[in-house]
């Protein structure tokens, strides 16, 4: 007997960041996000963004709690939150390296 599936879906990912005027930067002016003003206030700075099928992205401003962990050369062999959309570039960019910096 196959028992019910339990989970269905992300409900909201969560991003930590030391920079939330730069992070909120990058989710609105790049790829056009809007706060949600209905969540509650937390202990912590931080700011949440609907998407789509009730799935949420949470930033928090923390300190970063990996502080001196030696990372993987290749990120791909790290964590990663894989994401879709229609189109990275939604909107002409102004100053896309003040946003993204480049990675080597």
């Amino acid at each position: 007997m196959r028992l019910p599936r339990m989970l269905l879906a992300l409900h909201h990912v969560t991003f930590i960041t030391t920079d939330l005027t730069r992070s909120r930067a990058f989710y609105q002016d790049l790829l056009g996000l809007q706060p949600d003003p209905q969540r509650p206030t937390m202990r912590f700075e931080g700011v949440w963004y609907d998407l789509d099928a009730g799935q949420q992205l949470h930033l928090m401003l923390l300190p970063n709690p990996e502080t001196g962990l030696t990372r993987p050369v290749h990120g791909g062999r790290d964590r990663q939150t894989p994401s879709r959309c229609h189109s990275l570039y939604p909107q002409p960019i102004r100053s896309p390296r003040s946003v993204l910096p480049r990675s080597r």
